[in-house]
Parts: structure tokens; C-alpha cells; sequence
């Protein structure tokens, strides 16, 4: 088992968060996603869900946030 296999934690279906796992194996990810690998815009795209559901917290929190006039 190489390093990498070592370093994932398992992905269980209905039972792990996605976005987290994602998180949590974000460095490991963006090698892949920076790699020449024809399966590279895969984990490129993993790694855009978790950047546009990040966008999208931050902007709840400027809502909130907010003073009304």
C-alpha cells in the first residue's frame, strides 16, 4: 500500500460528509488536480465544489452580518 492509500481515510457512502472528506484531503487533491494525469479535471472539480460551497457560506455570513438602514 503506497503512502498516499495510507493517508485517505475511507469514503463511506451515506455515512461520511463529502465536502469534508474533501477538506481533509485537499492537499493530496490539488496534487492530483495539478497533475498531467488524463483524470486530473476530476479532482479539479472536487476541489471547485468545495471552493464555490465556501464562496457561498461566506456570503450567508456578509448577509447576516449586515446593518440595514
Amino acid at each position: 500500500m503506497s503512502q498516499t492509500e495510507q493517508r485517505v481515510r475511507e469514503f463511506v457512502p451515506g455515512e461520511t460528509d463529502i465536502d469534508q472528506w474533501i477538506r481533509d484531503h485537499r492537499e493530496l487533491i490539488e496534487r492530483e488536480a495539478n497533475s498531467d494525469a488524463p483524470d486530473a479535471w476530476v479532482f479539479q472539480s472536487f476541489l471547485d465544489s468545495i471552493d464555490d460551497g465556501e464562496d457561498d457560506e461566506s456570503d450567508e455570513t456578509d448577509d447576516e452580518g449586515g446593518v440595514s438602514a
